[in-house]
């Protein structure tokens, strides 16, 4: 089946960020924080603005590593971040909501 591997990929960034929750870091109240994060944690994984979830995810694991100790933590973290970045460069993919808002593209290359 086409797609699951992105589908995948969208879950594990989900995870990445619903466990790590970049968005505490900010002066908000912890309530809201984590309500935002699990809105963004939707989004993606409906495939919902996708690169821009996605670089998200990438700019909040930056900001975790920053204050990481070197250990299995940190490099779940970069995982994560490694994660985001991957779908940050594939896109949304066929199975998203983007794909039925802005259409489904496929990039051909000439031979």
């Amino acid at each position: 089946m086409p797609g699951i591997g992105l589908v995948a990929l969208r879950l594990s960034v989900v995870a990445g960020l619903v466990l790590h929750n970049p968005l505490e870091l900010l002066p908000l109240m912890p309530g809201v924080a984590a309500f935002c994060t699990g809105l963004a944690g939707l989004a993606v994984l409906a495939g919902l603005l996708t690169p821009w979830f996605a670089l998200a995810c990438c700019l909040g694991t930056i900001a975790r590593l920053q204050d990481a100790e070197l250990g299995a933590s940190t490099l779940m973290l970069l995982s994560s971040g490694l994660g985001s970045a991957a779908l940050l460069l594939l896109g949304p993919g066929a199975y998203s909501l983007d794909a039925l808002l802005f259409g489904h593209r496929i990039v051909q290359i000439p031979d």
